[in-house]
């Protein structure tokens, strides 16, 4: 049975892929913020896990704080990065919608591209089973039989009047 391994190539091409993905998305160059933009990829912190923009509550008290802080932030002229990083360290990290790509965070980016490339590594691992065909069991060689039940069974069938084929 011959050991199936993993393509490596394969699993380093994907591995790079995906890191390359996450790298992309941060090496966006500035662009001019306003406060929709930033609404969107900040979290509302009163319980109802929406972005600030998307807040169900009609009349969410950290809607209304948030807001103007995000618009002063513009009207001082900073560019997104700094108004997000500004609003992580007066909030904290869990503001951001979408975690840093950096530290411990990171693994919220890496583990997801892991865990597909092992489930599909799982999936042909299992369909190359599948496909390969089963052995047909061997028959036992004629002459593997003992001479003397051979013999004896001959007898039996004499004595109950069947006849053998010879």
């Amino acid at each position: 049975m011959p050991d199936w391994r993993p393509p490596l190539k394969f699993a380093a091409v994907a591995l790079a892929l995906g890191l390359g993905c996450v790298s992309l998305t941060r090496a966006d160059a500035p662009r001019k913020p306003t406060l929709e933009s930033i609404g969107d990829q900040v979290m509302c912190l009163c319980g109802c896990v929406a972005t600030l923009n998307h807040c169900p509550h009609r009349d969410c008290a950290t809607v209304a704080e948030m807001r103007p802080v995000i618009a002063r932030e513009i009207a001082a002229g900073k560019d997104e990065t700094t108004i997000l990083q500004d609003l992580a360290i007066r909030y904290g990290v869990q503001v951001l919608a979408a975690p840093p790509a950096q530290g411990f965070s990171l693994t919220a980016w890496i583990l997801p591209s892991i865990g597909l490339l092992a489930g599909l590594s799982f999936v042909v691992v299992v369909v190359r089973r599948w496909r390969k065909p089963r052995p047909a069991p061997a028959a036992a060689p004629a002459t593997a039989l003992d001479p003397k039940l051979l013999a004896a069974v001959e007898e039996e069938m004499k004595a109950s009047g069947m006849t053998t084929r010879d």
